[in-house]
């Protein structure tokens, strides 16, 4: 029977891209909450995007309280401009921002003369690059580049960093809480295989984020308990649409984690495992003075800078005995196969249904099931590779459309896992 599906006939624009990957949404909230600490750069980005406090900071039924709204611009302050030392005094040639969100790292870089480079979902780069690259002076653009990428695929990424010469800074922040665990595995084996080609560091906020955040809410309230880290990791969740799982790994505490020394030691395991050697770096002693200083008391900021002896950044460098990776991750081009009999569409999928193709799955549904009354779907998976949260929030999707729901069939044991990790087998008909 004829293939239903004709990749020339699917139009991904930017809501499909953004409903598949609605992750990114955070991102937009960062920037605002950064220009309203009075980083300039921030401010013109946040302009250029039309960006406003109802738009960015109430998502849904969880509205922005004064106290939540201050202590997030605090936390989000104090790891940016923190970031940016390290990153800087790292020595690395270039700074490979991951996600680069609708950061303004890019300004400042290109500014400086400095090389960026910046990936992020497709969503983001469509929305964004044109927005940077119009502020950027023209003598100055080509120090900047940036790029759709999936985090999860290493091709993906190498394909990105194409022509970039030197070594790497690989920052990421506000990244990695929003992985499942087999998601963080395959972005941690991809660093490592970046940096045994190119040299370089890794440097991240995220495993200790929720650390920061807590200590920075108790020192802002003279030591007693506050609910805003609760408060922004709900509204952060609900804009971002994140899964069943909701916020954490094995690497980021969820929300109720209440041994933040032992989520650390691991964070570290987890990373050391993967061979990488991990150094914490104290937001205490890398810190600049903060903006956001002016908006508070004096004896507030003794207790904020107390506090960051307590939190860190962690830089990872590959250890002695880490292996170069000289392969490829490259594996089937993604690809459907589509036929509808009595109601029920029979799809095969080969290759990853990732943060790059999950949108094209998404369009492709929407399309066949207004021109067809779709009772149920049944998805043959003996050639599908590979599932991110982007494609699993897709499957969700023709399940809540389809009157029978979805059911999986010959699913490898890579597939079955992230779905089972995910909660999504409860979710899922899954055949033998």
């Amino acid at each position: 029977m004829e293939n239903l599906f004709r990749q020339n006939e699917i139009s991904v624009n930017h809501d499909v891209m953004e409903r598949a990957n609605p992750i990114f949404n955070t991102a937009k909230t960062t920037i605002f909450l950064l220009a309203s600490s009075g980083n300039n750069d921030a401010k013109i980005l946040a302009a250029e995007l039309g960006l406003s406090f109802d738009s960015t900071q109430n998502a849904g039924n969880n509205k922005t309280t004064e106290d939540t709204f201050i202590t997030t611009m605090i936390v989000l302050e104090t790891r940016y401009r923190t970031m940016n030392i390290l990153a800087e005094n790292s020595g690395c040639d270039s700074d490979i921002d991951l996600p680069c969100g609708y950061s303004a790292r890019a300004l400042s870089y290109a500014r400086k003369g400095k090389r960026f480079v910046g990936l992020d979902l497709p969503a983001v780069i469509q929305e964004v690059k044109p927005k940077i690259m119009r502020l950027i002076d023209a003598g100055k653009r080509d120090f900047v580049k940036l790029s759709a990428v999936d985090a999860t695929n290493y091709d993906s990424l190498e394909n990105a960093l194409k022509g970039i010469n030197g070594t790497f800074c690989i920052t990421t922040e506000g990244l990695l809480m929003y992985f499942t665990d087999s998601e963080l595995t395959a972005i941690t084996e991809n660093i490592r295989k970046i940096l045994s080609r190119h040299g370089g560091c890794w440097i991240t906020s995220d495993p200790e984020l929720l650390k920061t955040h807590s200590l920075i809410s108790k020192a802002l309230t003279c030591g007693k308990l506050s609910d805003s880290a609760s408060k922004a990791a709900s509204i952060f969740e609900e804009k971002s649409d994140t899964l069943a799982g909701g916020l954490g790994n094995s690497v980021c505490p969820r929300i109720s984690c209440n041994d933040f020394e032992e989520a650390a030691r691991k964070g570290i395991k987890f990373f050391e495992s993967h061979g990488f050697n991990v150094e914490r770096l104290t937001f205490a002693d890398n810190m600049p003075e903060l903006n956001a200083y002016s908006l508070l008391k004096p004896e507030q900021v003794s207790a904020l800078k107390e506090a960051m002896t307590h939190a860190a950044c962690w830089k990872m460098t590959l250890s002695e005995n880490a292996e170069t990776s000289q392969t490829s991750s490259a594996g089937k081009n993604f690809d459907i196969h589509a036929k509808i009999t009595g109601g029920i569409l029979s799809l095969n999928l080969s290759g990853r249904l990732d943060t790059i193709t999950a949108p094209e799955l998404l369009a492709f549904w929407e399309k066949v099931n207004a021109e067809n009354e779709i009772n149920a779907v049944k998805i043959d998976c003996d050639s599908l590779e590979y599932i991110s949260s982007a494609g699993l929030r897709v499957l969700l999707m023709m399940q809540k459309g389809s009157n029978e729901g979805v059911e999986l069939s010959a699913v490898n044991n890579t597939v079955r896992d992230i779905i089972s990790q995910t909660g999504f087998d409860s979710l899922l008909k899954i055949s033998e």
